[in-house]
């Protein structure tokens, strides 16, 4: 995404065509507020906050630093969330039929954003000898259409820290 999650732009997933999966994406209202991120003991502070509000059925995610929009921040919206199996993604339809997504957990007022780790994938997806709809490079997962096989790929692979990844942590300090 173009937000404060930049550093997930990388290793989010890039989905050419959401097909109907689009249309199962939805609003989570339990986004809807100010985040302030959480910075691991001993690192230096991080005034970091993305502000999710609720426009017309989906979600538009602002980031803030130092109390200003962030100077790089161009718009996703809309953003949705999207479940497949047991992981939620919030997804972002901003190029026609396409966009990127990242998987998030939120438990109580934190909220994690999970990315999956490709080189780690293709190795897994390999040794299982699993059909594979992802096309996995060393740095980036992308999904050409969101079809049921594209979907299995994805709840096919493993909840672990070798293959998802949690790379920003947030707290909401603020409802909406």
């Amino acid at each position: 995404f173009a937000f404060v999650l930049l550093g997930l732009l990388s290793a989010c997933i890039t989905v050419a065509d959401y097909g109907p999966a689009w249309e199962q994406a939805k609003l989570d209202p339990a986004l809807t507020g100010t985040w302030q991120k959480i910075v691991d003991r001993g690192a230096p502070p991080d005034d970091q906050k993305l502000i999710i509000l609720e426009q017309d059925g989906a979600h538009d995610v602002v980031p803030y630093q130092d109390g200003a929009v962030a100077e790089d921040f161009t718009s996703v919206y809309p953003v949705k969330s999207l479940t497949i199996g047991t992981y939620t993604f919030l997804a972002s339809r901003n190029r026609g039929l396409g966009g990127e997504m990242v998987r998030y957990r939120l438990q109580g007022s934190q909220l994690e954003f999970l990315v999956l780790q490709p080189t780690a994938a293709r190795a897994w997806l390999a040794s299982e000898d699993k059909n594979n709809s992802l096309n996995l490079t060393d740095y980036t997962a992308q999904i050409t259409r969101m079809d049921s096989a594209a979907q299995a790929t994805l709840t096919g692979l493993p909840d672990n820290d070798s293959l998802w990844k949690v790379t920003a942590r947030y707290r909401k300090i603020k409802q909406p």
